[in-house]
């Protein structure tokens, strides 16, 4: 079982360098944008899982994207009571829907109509004249500008230590698995 899992972890990994190679970027770039943005409290299998959906719903697709997302949703989810990976989902879907009661509910800006507003004054055109992500990327701006850079908390620690344990758990299933591969290859042969 721990072997299947690594197995697992290593489909993963591939598959979502595969996603991160057709946006023009590569999966350990990604992920080391999310961890620096989250002060390290999202593992590794969470950050490829949070970045596949972000990803898929076109809400990022550069690494200093991620890390901006990174950031607002590890200080969002301190206030919020939620931790990093969660966070993330909830701006992620907030920011999708640009529903100024889901990004007030995701606490990204309590006036997404202002954040807009001043956005589209910046390049000289209207509110209505913005793409979805332009009101995308204004509200991201606006929140890390306005929440700055996180600071770890005790939590945040702690959370920096059950991250740490979680990637090395994964890193031994994955060892455990291509350790297994000829064994597994054998018996199906």
């Amino acid at each position: 079982d721990f072997a299947r899992q690594g197995a697992e972890v290593r489909e993963l990994r591939g598959a979502f360098d595969d996603l991160a190679s057709g946006v023009g970027t590569s999966a350990d770039a990604i992920v080391a944008a999310i961890r620096r943005g989250s002060d390290g409290t999202i593992s590794e299998m969470d950050a490829i899982a949070t970045a596949t959906r972000t990803l898929n719903l076109g809400i990022a697709s550069t690494p200093a994207e991620f890390e901006k997302l990174a950031n607002v949703a590890e200080i969002l989810g301190d206030r919020l009571g939620t931790d990093t990976a969660d966070s993330i989902d909830a701006v992620s879907a907030a920011l999708t829907s640009l529903m100024p009661r889901a990004i007030r509910s995701a606490g990204i800006t309590a006036d997404a109509d202002a954040v807009w507003a001043a956005y589209a004054e910046t390049l000289g055109i209207t509110v209505k004249e913005l793409t979805d992500a332009q009101k995308r990327t204004a509200l991201l701006d606006d929140a890390n500008e306005r929440l700055g850079a996180g600071t770890q908390s005790a939590a945040d620690q702690f959370d920096t230590l059950s991250v740490a344990i979680a990637d090395f758990k994964s890193d031994l299933q994955v060892t455990a698995s291509v350790m297994a591969d000829p064994f597994i290859t054998g018996l199906s042969e």
